[in-house]
């Protein structure tokens, strides 16, 4: 959440409400209960910084994508005050939105492409359990088509679970912003711990403590205060008003 404020400010020149960053503020209240099990024994302040810089990357795409969203919206506007030579529709009143399985479909490209090169990496880090990549791979997809009971429908699955999450983020990030949809994320772990008490078949129930209810509550309160946020800020906009940072 922080890299997705930095970079929106930086790229797309987005500034923020009080309330907008009152809700980013209780979603990192929250963010920090969920790290209550990781002791100071346990962590490696190195290690605990190298993640939190990993995450940059993964903000940084998705601001870009926010940015192709906007940058579409603004070429249909330019586009509709000029309409071609002979069309005497009138313009559109509101310009389309970027279909989001296009943009989909394009980042899908873009991971196949540096994907490949990626793959040979494997063998250098150990990730292939002392095989080589063709070995290893060929070992995979004998695995795939017929070495392991239920692979190809649990990867399907997968797969379509997988598809239904990527367009629901960059639905997000079209209808909303890139930090919309990161806020949102941080739902993920305290509603996965309520989730798990159920008795699922295989894995059982879980404890639910009362920190994970907690963690529900302010996640979804700062939720809602930045998504009201965001609508008062439109607002603000609307009436020609620069209550910017500080309404």
């Amino acid at each position: 959440v922080p890299f997705t404020v930095i970079f929106s400010l930086l790229i797309l020149g987005t500034r923020y409400i009080s309330l907008e960053l009152i809700g980013v503020l209780i979603v990192l209240l929250a963010v920090c209960l969920s790290m209550h099990n990781f002791t100071a024994s346990h962590s490696d302040p190195f290690m605990a910084a190298l993640i939190a810089l990993s995450t940059s990357g993964n903000a940084l795409s998705f601001v870009l994508k926010e940015k192709v969203f906007r940058s579409f919206v603004a070429w249909q506007t330019s586009a509709a005050h000029q309409p071609l030579l002979g069309d005497q529709e009138a313009p559109l009143s509101s310009p389309r939105k970027l279909d989001v399985f296009v943009v989909n479909c394009c980042v899908s490209v873009f991971q196949v492409v540096w994907l490949l090169p990626l793959l040979a990496i494997g063998p250098a880090i150990g990730k292939t359990h002392g095989l080589g990549l063709f070995d290893y791979l060929h070992e995979a997809g004998h695995c795939f088509v017929e070495g392991c009971p239920n692979a190809w429908q649990l990867y399907t699955a997968y797969i379509a679970v997988n598809l239904l999450y990527n367009a629901a983020l960059l639905f997000l990030v079209q209808r909303g912003s890139a930090l919309l949809a990161f806020v949102s994320l941080k739902a993920v772990t305290p509603a996965s711990a309520i989730l798990f008490s159920i008795d699922w078949p295989v894995l059982g129930p879980s404890t639910v403590t009362w920190l994970d209810w907690a963690e529900v509550v302010l996640v979804t309160i700062g939720i809602v205060a930045f998504r009201a946020g965001n609508l008062r800020k439109e607002e603000y906009i609307r009436e020609g008003q620069r209550k910017i940072c500080f309404a």
